[in-house]
This record gives structure tokens, sequence and C-alpha cells, in this order.
């Protein structure tokens, strides 16, 4: 029986899980050290005729692994010899290695495991022959450490190289796979970094957990997207017909009466990105009291320096700023703040929506600067949105949109964190008025009551009668 509590985060987790990535040269400075740390082993070991074998055969094969590495590297300068951008990443269309990759990856995802299993076994010999007083424990837990180590990294390296040279199933999500350059490109730190991992754990989840557990439950203030559990089901696997019972609960806060979510009119769009910054700018100077505690938050950390810098010197006085403080010094200066009776505001980024709990005067008045749309830039995110539109599928509808609910829900719900917290949320992004899909993330939210200015507010005469 399993109980997963936060579970909006289970298939993001499965995910990084189930991935590998390794550096070509990076491999081969621990390789190098097999066969030192064998010829150790066998030293203190026992005599075994056995372990004498896969001890050898470990360096053997290191040894090997690290010619192929070396190789390796240098078909790859020939296969990516134009080495561009800050970090140059080539990501594999519909995750298909190219067949030098698969040919390299196939030559050494066998003998990598061949080394694992044979210092695993040379690992529990040692860890025997202490527990029976054969061996003095002062070199033994030397050793130990060592060898447990260079079989974590044996796994990894293994794993990388096997979903490298693995086909993917037809009717399956495919693996992404990619290659990027780390360090300095023509300098002696230059490495190849190749990296693959799942895009859609589903089946994974539903063959490995599902089908095996006895019963399951899955938790959280955010399972549903946009007020449905689909994002959840394409997510980890399961289905609406397969038994799993879905319950959605209200929230016992009365959020009409303690909370108001404010759509101010916004002549811009976010899609233009410094009109947005500079119209965010000018709103915030109106919207931010400094008498209590704010926390702003933005989707990207240059709009938040970008709007920092045009505010006026006395409110950027006001302001604690993730990037200049860690989080959790910045929270504590927030709460010596408040507490000292002055006001705070935090400008935060995605790490302020989720587990930062600010109750009563703490956090008064939540600001969000714009939808938190992902850009699907990651290997992963990229592969996954391929597929989905090779289906004639459409992600941004899919995946973009319920994800931005879950993220605005969360940034949301910084506000109200007990039955006596009160205070608004202000949303700075026209697109909720203007677009389909504004109308759903809307929904979606708690119901605050709400204050929406659809048209820009008349200016206030002078004229005195």
């Amino acid at each position: 029986m399993f109980i997963f509590d936060e579970a909006h985060h289970l298939a993001d987790k499965a995910v990084k899980y189930f991935s590998a990535q390794t550096r070509l040269r990076g491999a081969r400075d621990w390789l190098k050290r097999i066969p030192k740390l064998c010829s150790d082993v066998l030293e203190v070991l026992p005599g075994d005729p056995r372990q004498q074998r896969l001890a050898d055969e470990a360096a053997d094969l290191a040894g090997k692994c690290m010619g192929l590495l070396e190789q390796a590297h240098e078909d790859l300068m020939l296969l990516f010899p134009e080495l561009e951008g800050e970090r140059p990443l080539w990501r594999f269309a519909n995750g298909e290695a190219p067949e030098e990759i698969r040919r390299m990856a196939s030559t050494l995802h066998k003998p990598a495991k061949t080394i694992g299993d044979n210092l695993n076994f040379l690992r529990n010999k040692l860890i025997k022959a202490l527990d029976e007083g054969h061996v003095a424990p002062s070199r033994a837990e030397q050793l130990i450490p060592d060898l447990g180590f260079l079989s974590a990294r044996l796994e990894t390296f293994q794993a990388l190289w096997q979903m490298m040279a693995s086909e993917d199933p037809a009717d399956a999500p495919p693996t992404a796979r990619w290659v990027e350059i780390t360090g300095q490109s023509g300098r002696a730190d230059m490495d190849f970094q190749l990296a693959a991992s799942m895009i859609a754990p589903g089946g994974l989840l539903r063959k490995a957990l599902w089908d095996i557990c006895a019963g399951a439950v899955l938790t959280s203030a955010t399972l549903t997207a946009l007020g449905r559990f689909d994002r959840l089901r394409m997510n980890t696997g399961l289905r609406d017909d397969d038994g799993t019972q879905y319950l959605r609960l209200d929230s016992p806060f009365d959020y009409a009466s303690r909370a108001e979510l404010y759509l101010p009119w916004m002549r811009s769009d976010p899609r233009d990105p410094q009109a947005h910054t500079n119209e965010v700018s000018a709103l915030l100077e109106k919207l931010i009291d400094r008498d209590e505690g704010t926390l702003v938050l933005f989707a990207s950390g240059w709009q938040l320096d970008a709007v920092y810098q045009q505010l006026p010197t006395s409110l950027q006085a006001h302001i604690l700023r993730q990037g200049e403080l860690p989080k959790a010094a910045i929270l504590q200066r927030h709460r010596e703040l408040i507490e000292g009776g002055a006001g705070s505001a935090i400008f935060g980024l995605a790490s302020f929506t989720e587990g930062v709990d600010l109750p009563g005067d703490l956090c008064r008045h939540v600001i969000v600067a714009k939808i938190p749309f992902a850009v699907p830039d990651s290997p992963v995110e990229a592969t996954l949105s391929d597929w989905l539109e090779s289906r004639g599928r459409n992600p941004f509808l899919e995946i973009t949109v319920p994800d931005a609910s879950l993220k605005l829900i969360q940034a949301c719900g910084r506000l109200i964190r007990s039955e006596a917290d009160s205070g608004r949320v202000t949303l700075l992004d026209r697109r909720l008025l203007t677009k389909p899909y504004g109308r759903q993330l809307l929904d979606a939210l708690p119901p605050f009551r709400r204050r929406i200015e659809r048209q820009a507010p008349r200016p206030q005469s002078n004229t005195i009668a």
C-alpha cells in the first residue's frame, strides 16, 4: 500500500530517476581508478581464484572503456564540428540518435555492466570478510566506500549507453536523447555530455507500480489542472476506466469573503516583453503598499531584474530580491521586518510559488507578473511536444496550459494559509481576459471575489465644481 503526498511531483520524479547522463572525459577520469582499486582489494582479501579473475577482468575492461571513450570524443568532434553558442546542445529529432552514437553505445554498455557487477561482487566479499574478522577494519573501511562510489557511477554509465543503443517501441513515446558541450570549446575542460531520458513515465509507473501494488493514494492540493484530472492521468499512466477513483474536495477556506482577485486593465501583452515589463514596473509603484507584506512572483529572472531596475530607489530599498540573498535569508529578513512593524516586499521566481508559508501579515498581497507558461526548451519537454504534434495533438493545450494552471494555483495559494488570513491577489496578464484559455485558468483558481477592469480607467478630473 502506497501513499504519495505532493503527488503532483510523482511523474517528474519518475522522469528524473529513469534518466542517465555521462561526460566522456569525466568518465575516463573515474574509470582510471578501477585497476588500482582492484589491485588494492586483492591485497586485502584472502586468496581466491574467482576474485582474482573478476578483478583482472574489471581492470582490463576499464582500460578498454577508456580507449573507447577517447575514440568517441574524437568521433563526436567530427560529427558536431560547429561548436557555437554558450552551451551548444544537439537534441536528436524524435529521440533517434545517429548511427555513429548507437554503435558507440552498443560497444560500451555491456562491458560497463560487467565491470559494475564485478565491483559489486568484490565489495560484497569485502564486507563479508570484514564481518567475519578476516580483514583489518582500517583497510576495508577505506576500500568499501570507493567500491560503492564506482559501482554507482557504473550503473548510471551503463544505463546511459543502454538507453542510447536501444530502439523505442513504435507505439510508445520515444526516449529523449541529446548531446551537449560542457566547459569551454577548444580548451582543456571541454567535454561532451551525452544524456537520455524517458519523456512520459506513465507506462513504466503502470507496469512497475499500479499493476502490482495492493492499493495507492495520491494526494495534493494541486492534483487537478483546469479542474480536471486529465493531466494527472497523462503523466502517471492512470486511466478513467481502470478502477481508479478520483475525488476533488472544496477548500474549507471562505475565499469570497477573505480575499479579492484583481485584474487591472493592461495595454501590453507579455509576448512583447519590454512593453509588458515597462507597464508592470509602473503598476507596481502603485500596487505595492509599503506598510504591508507583499509577494511579487515573476516567471523569469530577466523580467524580475528589469522591473526592479525601473523602480524608484525608495521602493527598491523596500524590496528583498531573489538572487541577491539566499531564499532562506530572504524569508527570515522578511519575517523580521513585518514582525518589527515595517513593510516588506519579496521579488521571487518559481521557487517562491510552492513550499513557502507566509501566514497572516507576512503576506497580504500576492502579485503575479504573468501567466507562468513553461517554454518547452529542455530536450525532454521538446521531444514530448514533437511526439504529440506528430500524432495530431496540441501540446500547448494538453501540456502548457494545464501546467500553467497548476503553477498559477500554487502562486495564488501563497495568500490564504489559514481561516484567519485575508488579502488580495493581483494578476498582471491581460491574456486571462483576451485568450480562450484565459477563462479556463481563471475558473480553476480559488473562488476569490473578483474585481476585473475590462477597459482603461477613466482619468480623474481635477476640475472643482
